[in-house]
């Protein structure tokens, strides 16, 4: 895994996290994967897509900055700075947070297996 390839899923995922695509969506995150959202609810890979698929979540705009990826063999760690127009349980908001994700592969597919952010205002 490269820092280059990273930076393709990272887009690959911002892309189908926008345009609602579950199917690829779903193929980058891990069986095993926790997102940690903001407010400090966690989402595992099907309460996420399942979120996506019944309009519980929509993503308007995300636009990442301050990005950092490094590499550790298989796994790839990337934290910077995301500001998202979301829509969560009918109410949208505009937020920034700080973020952490990490990809790792699997079978020699690179999946997401966490993400974490803390809002920053």
């Amino acid at each position: 895994m490269t820092v280059e390839e990273v930076e393709a899923l990272e887009r690959g995922r911002v892309e189908a996290m926008i345009t609602c695509d579950l199917e690829a969506f779903e193929k980058m995150l891990s069986d095993d994967m926790r997102w940690s959202h903001a407010a400090g609810n966690i989402d595992t890979k099907q309460s996420m897509i399942a979120q996506y698929a019944e309009g519980g979540i929509r993503c308007f705009a995300v636009e990442r900055s301050e990005t950092e990826t490094r590499i550790f063999g298989t796994a790839a760690i990337v934290t910077g700075v995301v500001h998202m127009d979301v829509e969560a349980a009918g109410v949208r908001k505009k937020i920034r947070s700080r973020y952490t994700g990490v990809w790792s592969e699997h079978d020699g597919n690179p999946q997401l297996v966490s993400w974490q952010s803390a809002r920053w205002d």
